[in-house]
């Protein structure tokens, strides 16, 4: 999974500062585990390493569902960041992602305002997916 969520990536010429994994074990539940890059990367091998590291602290446990994804996109022409000094123990430790987060404290601003976010949040936002570049 890693390495097509990479290559597809690679594909669109986009680079990513967010690696994560969500998985699903029984009945349902889901868990979403993430980490942040110092800064845009396009890195097969560290998509590799960072989602095993990541799927580490499910080892042991039954697992119904897994998925990998890339975030914080950047399509801009520019080298990538140098991953030097880089600290994953001081980055993040897991939890849910920043775009979920930033989902979240929108909506309840949205709520306290009377309004409702829509699903296009993200496009509100300026963040895009893979997905629409297709």
């Amino acid at each position: 999974l890693a390495e097509a969520v990479a290559d597809r990536a690679t594909r669109k010429d986009a680079f990513y500062r967010t690696i994560g994994v969500k998985v699903v074990t029984p009945p349902y539940d889901v868990h979403t585990r993430a980490r942040s890059l110092p800064g845009p990367v396009d890195d097969p091998e560290l998509v590799d390493d960072v989602t095993q590291d990541l799927l580490g602290e499910f080892e042991d446990e039954s697992v119904r569902k897994v998925g990998v994804r890339v975030s914080n996109l950047d399509f801009s022409e520019r080298e990538q960041a140098s991953l030097d000094g880089y600290d994953s123990e001081a980055v993040d430790a897991g939890g849910d992602s920043a775009a979920d987060s930033d989902a979240a404290s929108d909506s309840d601003e949205a709520d306290r305002k009377g309004g409702r976010v829509g699903d296009d949040w993200r496009e509100q936002r300026g963040q895009v997916s893979l997905e629409d570049f297709e």
